[in-house]
């Protein structure tokens, strides 16, 4: 009809015809389907490995994901910190033994920051769960020092020769009766928090 009375007719289009389009798999996780697309290098990602930043979602190596240096510890800061905790746990649980009465009770708060504080420089001020720990169990550490230090004072100064059962004996009767104190107990849980806050 456009043909005879001369008007400029549009092309015929061409039936659309159903595009099959393959499927996508995550470059990191093949088995994934996605459709998604790091918006930098263009790497297939999917919701398990995709980082999102402030411009938009990036694969883990576009995105450059590290810990701040605070809380990245290295093997080296663990050992610096063990050792030197355990350093200060013994010569505050032999100090602690030559504190005279009701005094005694609260040498942990003291022995709590000073553990933590001495943990968390070795550590380089450092901040980590494991440290944490370090630091909690070192105070404790220096109460199971105290009461074995009394122990083999006492019994230095019978001198008697007592057979190693009947000192792991009254090693271990020796420490149950000091955690079974009320007030020593919260004190020393306070000292362990005191120790843990300064490596937190």
């Amino acid at each position: 009809m456009c043909a005879i009375i001369g008007a400029n007719c549009p092309p015929e289009r061409a039936p659309r015809l159903g595009v099959t389009q393959e499927p996508l798999y995550c470059a990191t996780h093949p088995k994934i389907e996605t459709n998604l697309r790091c918006g930098k290098c263009g790497k297939l990602i999917c919701p398990k490995c995709m980082v999102y930043t402030p411009v938009g979602a990036r694969c883990p190596d576009c995105a450059q994901v590290r810990r701040l240096p605070i809380y990245d510890v290295s093997a080296a800061n663990y050992l610096s910190a063990l050792g030197a905790g355990m350093a200060m746990a013994l010569v505050a649980g032999v100090v602690w033994s030559f504190i005279p009465g009701f005094v005694s009770i609260w040498v942990p708060l003291l022995i709590g920051y000073l553990v933590g504080e001495g943990v968390s420089r070795a550590a380089n001020r450092k901040r980590s769960r494991g440290l944490q720990v370090i630091a909690g169990t070192m105070v404790f550490a220096s109460f199971i020092v105290l009461q074995l230090f009394r122990l083999f004072v006492q019994i230095a100064a019978s001198g008697r020769e007592l057979p190693m059962e009947v000192v792991s004996s009254a090693a271990i009767r020796s420490v149950v009766s000091g955690l079974l104190n009320p007030y020593l107990l919260v004190v020393l849980a306070l000292g362990i928090y005191l120790a843990v806050t300064r490596t937190r």
